[in-house]
């Protein structure tokens, strides 16, 4: 039973209401049509969005809110994947990395329901189409599989772990039915390793769906950011983002109860809720004070199928070190005073909101007994009830540095999340 509080059944919930800007991440511009966003931020300070398209499709911004669709890398499927892969027609799933004094770019060719997949690269020495020395150079073929390959090549995640000053790539790539897996790279090429060809199971699924791999690496842990379930079906898409973390690049990956990715493990993160189906398909991106979750969602209040779009937000991370979405836009911007009087959506396990509103005395309106408490940027919520310990629950949730909305999660482990109000 998911619970309001922490130990109540859902109250009667209003409807969800937020608006095309809240959750289209008040990103502004060419922000539709995009799918499996990879994100980076180049050193003269703009933010580029790679995703899928024919050519592969670039964005560009500047503050994380204002996107430009520049020309896409390629003019034309090269010519080696219109052989590898008979009848592709797009692109997909694009990563970019910055290593060895390159950009590198990993994409998919593959065609729905086909047997063949491939990855791809092509590398730039800048991300700047004004730059002179702009110019995308395809590096051909990395690797294929087929329907009897014990992998499939498809969905590229390259990281790059820097241990004593060496730096070391490593791909992340795979899907449903034979998991995700992991492989190291020559950090001259880009390719794969010839002296290390190590690859490992890291992720997967025996009753469901998974892919979209990306790794970032926070403090002493690797966070594995995955999707489960059903991707590419517009306003009737399931997709949901999961994570795991790993002391070791290699794994195992473990979920916040300790269940192994291998074995079918991963922490919610991020699932559909009103509006905004499928959000999937991640990457994270730093603007140098705070992290951001770059993804793409399906949004169904504009038509019925639903418009793939790019949303953007801030990760919140846990007191117990496990990362939490905040809600969508740039960085929050920070309030010296923050009032939480007024009146909220809250919701639990990214079900329908309920409308509360929060009293100045810690009071929730028109229930008595719960009660709301909030100290520097912790905002706790205590629900008594007769079978939780020292007779209440208590969620703890974090606040954004504006005091529009909080994020945490209770002690079943479902997300709780707040939305301030107009009033």
């Amino acid at each position: 039973m998911i619970r309001w509080g922490m130990g109540s059944s859902l109250l009667a919930v209003a409807a969800l209401v937020h608006s095309t800007c809240a959750d289209s991440a008040a990103q502004h511009g060419a922000v539709k049509q995009v799918h499996d966003p990879s994100a980076i931020k180049g050193p003269e300070g703009a933010f580029y969005v790679f995703s899928t398209g024919p050519g592969i499709s670039i964005r560009r911004a500047n503050q994380l809110n204002q996107w430009d669709e520049l020309s896409p890398v390629f003019n034309e499927i090269p010519q080696w994947a219109q052989d590898k892969v008979p009848g592709v027609k797009d692109l997909w799933a694009p990563d970019i990395a910055f290593f060895n004094g390159k950009y590198h770019l990993y994409y998919t060719a593959s065609t729905v329901g086909g047997e063949i997949a491939a990855i791809g690269l092509a590398t730039n020495s800048t991300l700047d189409p004004e730059d002179l020395n702009y110019k995308w150079t395809d590096r051909e073929f990395l690797f294929a599989s087929k329907g009897k390959s014990k992998y499939v090549a498809i969905d590229p995640a390259v990281f790059v772990d820097e241990v004593d000053g060496v730096q070391t790539p490593w791909m992340a790539f795979g899907s449903a039915p034979k998991g995700i897996s992991l492989i190291q790279l020559d950090s001259a090429t880009g390719k794969i390793s010839k002296t290390n060809r190590v690859r490992r199971t890291i992720a997967n699924r025996e009753d469901g769906l998974v892919g979209a791999p990306y790794i970032y690496k926070r403090d002493d842990f690797y966070y594995l950011f995955v999707s489960f379930d059903q991707c590419c079906a517009g306003a009737d898409s399931t997709y949901n983002i999961r994570v795991g973390r790993a002391a070791k690049i290699e794994g195992p990956y473990v979920d916040r109860s300790g269940k192994k990715m291998e074995e079918g493990g991963g922490s919610m993160v991020l699932a559909g809720y009103g509006p905004v189906r499928g959000p999937g398909h991640c990457s994270v991106i730093s603007d140098g004070k705070m992290d951001f979750l770059v993804h793409h969602f399906y949004y169904a209040g504009e038509d019925e199928e639903g418009t793939p779009m790019l949303q953007v937000r801030p990760i919140v991370w846990g007191n117990d070190g496990w990362p939490l979405p905040g809600e969508p836009g740039g960085a929050p911007r920070a309030v010296a005073n923050i009032n939480m009087a007024g009146k909220w959506h809250h919701s639990v396990g990214f079900n329908e909101p309920t409308e509360f509103v929060y009293e100045g005395n810690g009071n929730i309106a028109g229930l008595e007994g719960p009660r709301w408490e909030l100290k520097g940027k912790r905002v706790t919520f205590t629900w008594p009830a007769e079978d939780a310990p020292n007779g209440a629950w208590v969620d703890d949730c974090i606040i954004s540095p504006d005091g529009n909305w909080y994020v945490g999660r209770n002690v079943d482990g479902f997300i709780v999340r707040g939305l301030r109000l107009p009033e």
